[in-house]
């Protein structure tokens, strides 16, 4: 399978500038995981947020994201990157698109990315806002057109 860099969907690219803002509005200086998350579920036109959707709290995971991380004193106005978790986490995305033989990167590969650590910070936001991960990888595995 050919390691060629997979285009993003407008979607995708939605989400990642939603993933953005929130790192700013938490004052952080990178957009970590849990930013990705935030921005998955707060775009609610993708597959990925539409998994999720009937199970998810977005208060919760707010809240839960607030509290473990709390606010930083980034200035807003800098210059803000990926985290290298982050970096590892669309890496992954793009290895489900392949995977899946979709031509382009969208949030559902995002989500399966996001869902790939079992254990770690995002699961326990995940298990703290009360999400089935079953539930959501099965219906997303099945969805037939992802675009």
């Amino acid at each position: 399978m050919s390691k060629a860099h997979l285009p993003e969907t407008r979607e995708l690219r939605r989400v990642l500038a939603r993933a953005e803002r929130e790192a700013r509005r938490l004052r952080s200086g990178l957009v970590e995981e849990h930013c990705l998350l935030l921005g998955l579920i707060l775009n609610e036109r993708n597959v990925g947020s539409q998994a999720l959707a009937a199970q998810i709290d977005l208060g919760v995971i707010r809240s839960v994201v607030e509290s473990h991380f709390g606010f930083g004193g980034w200035d807003a106005e800098d210059e803000i990157e990926l985290s290298h978790g982050s970096m590892q986490v669309l890496g992954r995305a793009r290895d489900e698109a392949r995977i899946l033989g979709h031509r382009l990167v969208n949030p559902g590969h995002l989500l399966l990315a996001l869902l790939h650590d079992q254990s770690g910070i995002l699961r326990d936001i995940l298990d703290s806002g009360g999400v089935d991960l079953r539930k959501v990888r099965i219906p997303l595995m099945k969805k037939r057109r992802w675009v």
